[in-house]
């Protein structure tokens, strides 16, 4: 059976996650094209900064944080970090979906399909 899906983040989870100094050095990274020193400051900052790394709920404010500002391979990456709260919509995002549908429709293929392939070959 699939899991239940967890409790809404809160307005302060959110906001922590916001705020986090080196979530925010991390994305500014990414969207300046710097990725590999992005990705290794969000690496530190979910797994080394603090003792033991985020906690469960840190990690899902954090992958939704990268959701909101799209950048889904750190979306998918940090939520897929989550033992026991598991949000599937943050592990199989489904960015561009209007254009995705239409496009997979046109051609007959099954647009679960072609989200597939996108994931497993670029996490977008």
């Amino acid at each position: 059976t699939v899991p239940a899906k967890p409790a809404p983040l809160t307005p302060e989870e959110k906001e922590a996650a916001r705020l986090n100094p080196g979530l925010n050095r991390a994305a500014y990274a990414i969207m300046m094209g710097l990725r590999p020193e992005g990705v290794r400051e969000w690496n530190y900052s979910t797994n080394l900064q603090k003792h033991g790394g985020m906690g469960e709920r840190e990690l899902l404010a954090a992958a939704q944080f990268a959701c909101d500002l799209q950048i889904w391979d750190r979306c998918i990456n940090t939520s897929e970090r989550t033992r026991t709260e598991l949000d599937f919509e943050q592990r199989f995002p489904m960015p561009f979906r209007e254009t995705v549908v239409k496009r997979s429709q046109s051609i007959n293929l099954d647009p679960a399909y072609v989200y597939g392939l996108i994931r497993q070959e670029s996490r977008f």
